[in-house]
């Protein structure tokens, strides 16, 4: 029995690190190329790709329940949000509408 045990033991081991062996796969070289479609991926060289990519809120009032930030559309073009945390809503400001009172400027 004892025998058995260890024999059983001992293939299990043999077969762990055989699979683990096996499932390595030899390193590849990094060349060139690879950098240079790594290159792609850096922040500089996707800029123009995401837009509105970032939030600067301006609270509005002294509740902090509502604040107001800028979005650049694909166009260039610049548009005011305004967003209650309470109602959990988010409009576009529109000049002088008394639901954006406060709110950052529009262009």
């Amino acid at each position: 029995m004892r025998k058995t045990r260890w024999f059983h033991v001992t293939l299990l081991m043999i077969l762990a690190v055989g699979i683990s062996v096996g499932a390595q796969q030899p390193a590849r070289a990094i060349t060139a190329a690879d950098y240079a479609r790594a290159e792609k991926f850096l922040a500089q060289n996707l800029t123009g790709l995401v837009v509105g990519g970032s939030v600067t809120p301006t609270w509005i009032g002294t509740l902090d329940d509502r604040f107001t930030y800028r979005n650049t559309r694909a166009d260039g073009t610049t548009e005011a949000i305004v967003v209650d945390a309470v109602k959990k809503t988010r409009q576009v400001c529109a000049p002088g509408a008394p639901e954006c009172a406060g709110s950052a400027s529009v262009d």
